[in-house]
């Protein structure tokens, strides 16, 4: 059966999305430093796109962002590759955390961007 939902329904949704994500991320931190303890931390060397990484990390702090009405922007500078090798896991944990701080510590604003410029690329 397929009804509509109201929007105090609505909140609850959203704020039951927020919390599966965060402690998603909390399991996940917990896992990664059990690993790194012992020792078995394997790192990838893939191809991948920053802007796909970019746009995982910004879908799974989206809850979170809109819970305190913040606007998220993301965009990929013109000078990053469209290309990079590494790990594109770690990448994506590393903006997730740096995302979900700046949403926990925003100093009252509606908005949160976040860009990738290039720092210098290894060959």
């Amino acid at each position: 059966m397929e009804t509509d939902l109201s929007p105090e329904q609505l909140e609850y949704l959203r704020d039951m999305e927020c919390s599966c994500l965060q402690m998603r991320l909390v399991v996940s931190e917990v896992l990664e430093c059990h690993k790194l303890q012992a020792g078995r931390i394997e790192l990838e060397a893939l191809d991948f796109s920053p802007e796909s990484v970019l746009s995982a990390s910004i879908s799974q702090v989206k809850a979170a962002a809109v819970t305190k009405g913040i606007s998220l922007r993301a965009s990929v500078a013109a000078d990053v590759p469209k290309v990079l090798h590494g790990d594109p896991s770690r990448v994506t944990q590393m903006l997730v955390n740096y995302l979900s701080n700046a949403i926990k510590v925003r100093a009252h604003t509606p908005r949160c961007w976040c860009l990738l410029v290039a720092a210098g690329v290894a060959d």
